[in-house]
This record gives structure tokens, C-alpha cells and sequence, in this order.
């Protein structure tokens, strides 16, 4: 898979858009004054325990990039994912690093296709809730695709081993 060189961190994020789409995680924590301010653009903020934040995918993101970018909180603010930083760091080349956020990209949208009914949105919180209910419809080969793609996109966004 190849795909277009980019030339900065900033066209790799406009490309990928993985961390704000909920495919990276699902839930951003937000300060009491980010909630009031994102609540002032129409986003809906949520509670996780005694934590305010933005259930992701992200209301704020249109197409692969952020509506908000200017106001987006702190936690967006400071999330710079493993390839960005290899990127950054001269460790991937524009190139390989869009071929990783290509193949991340191909990987989900495969595996929301083969979700019941299938989405081409929000794959992996889908993905997430049905391995955390014994009673979702996963087959054997949709649960090991699924662990296959949360590793290789621990592996890559995270740098986990």
C-alpha cells in the first residue's frame, strides 16, 4: 500500500483523523471551562464517572479534520500519536508514515463492514462494546480481526509492543 507523502505533522493529522473519530480511544476529558465552551458550539459533553469530556467520535470533526481546531481542549491539544512523533523525528518517512495511517484506515473500515449491521463510522467503539458483552453476534474470525487491528493500532499510534 502506497500512499502520498506528507510533509508535516499537520497534513499527517488532516489525513488520519484516527484520534478524533473514536478509533484510537473513546472518550477525551475535558476542564470544566472546555466543556461550557465546546457545549457553546453545539457538541454534546458527556460525564464518565466525575469526569466531563467528549464522547469521540468527536461532533466537532468534519470529514478527517477538526471544525474546532482553535478551541479544541487540552487533551486534543497534547495528543500526539506514535507515528506523528516517529514522523516528527525522522524515523518514518512521510511516505511510511502515511502508509501506516492508510493501512489503519483500510484495516477499521474492513472491519466495520463485517460488523452486524455493518458502519462505515464509529467501527471501533462498536468494536469495543461487543468485546465487552459476551452476547454480541462476533464471530471467532470478526474477534481475532478486531484484536488484530486494536494491536496494530496500539503498535503504531501508541508504541505499544
Amino acid at each position: 500500500m502506497t500512499s502520498r507523502p506528507v510533509k508535516t505533522v499537520s497534513e499527517l493529522c488532516l489525513a488520519c483523523g484516527l484520534c478524533c473519530d473514536g478509533s484510537l480511544f473513546g472518550f477525551v476529558a475535558l476542564s470544566d471551562e472546555e466543556a461550557e465552551r465546546l457545549r457553546g458550539h453545539g457538541l454534546t459533553v458527556d460525564a464518565k464517572g466525575e469526569r466531563l469530556g467528549l464522547r469521540l467520535r468527536c461532533g466537532g470533526l468534519q470529514g478527517r479534520c477538526c471544525s474546532l481546531y482553535g478551541e479544541r481542549p487540552q487533551g486534543c491539544r497534547t495528543f500526539v500519536c506514535t507515528v506523528a512523533r516517529r514522523f516528527e523525528a525522522q524515523a518514518l518517512t512521510g511516505e511510511e508514515a502515511m502508509n501506516v495511517v492508510s493501512e489503519a484506515q483500510a484495516r477499521i473500515a474492513a472491519l466495520g463492514q463485517r460488523l452486524d449491521p455493518p458502519r462505515a463510522s464509529d467501527v471501533m467503539q462498536a468494536v469495543r462494546d461487543g468485546q465487552a458483552d459476551p452476547q454480541a453476534p462476533f464471530s471467532d474470525s470478526l474477534r481475532e480481526e478486531a484484536r488484530d487491528t486494536q494491536r496494530f493500532v496500539a503498535q503504531h499510534f501508541f508504541g505499544w509492543s
